[in-house]
């Protein structure tokens, strides 16, 4: 019996061109857009339908918040959209759907109460994580200027003394 599987075996044992995870990604998403990221937010419009995508990856917010991306997806599946660096076509990340809670505090179900605080929760997971690397990144830097320092009063004080 021929499966997919044993034909692909096939083929990469007789030279058959490997193919990326990414490269597959580029063949069949028929959407591409270059769409810039705003407070880790992704908006993205497509057929009279907007939707969004929050970034949930601390590197990945801390690399690409306030620059564009190219968005990749299928328009049959829109619930994932494939992020890729816009200069280098590299693949960053995947990122779900956004699903929002709307509606009035009576209509709300428990479900949409747990999905709020799910969102929260993340949020502040996030925010926490970048506030760290922030913090680590100007502790670095005032660490750098302080020996800088040192290393200036040093020399400056052996150069008095001669």
């Amino acid at each position: 019996m021929t499966t997919p599987n044993s034909v692909y075996e096939d083929t990469s044992i007789h030279g058959g061109i490997p193919v990326s995870s990414a490269d597959i990604i580029r063949i069949f998403c028929d959407v591409e857009r270059t769409i810039k990221v705003r407070r880790s937010i992704i908006k993205v419009e497509l057929k009279s339908q907007t939707r969004f995508y929050t970034l949930d990856n601390p590197d990945i917010i801390l690399k690409v918040n306030g620059t564009a991306v190219l968005v990749r997806a299928t328009s049959l599946d829109m619930n994932k959209i494939y992020i890729f660096d816009p200069k280098t076509d590299s693949f960053l990340t995947v990122v779900n759907e956004t699903i929002g809670v709307y509606g009035d505090r009576e209509s709300m179900s428990d479900k949409d109460y747990a999905a709020i605080g799910r969102h929260g929760k993340k949020l502040k997971r996030i925010e926490d994580t970048i506030r760290k690397r922030f913090n680590s990144t100007n502790e670095q830097d005032e660490q750098e200027d302080f020996f800088d320092l040192e290393v200036l009063e040093t020399s400056s004080t052996k150069q008095q003394i001669e």
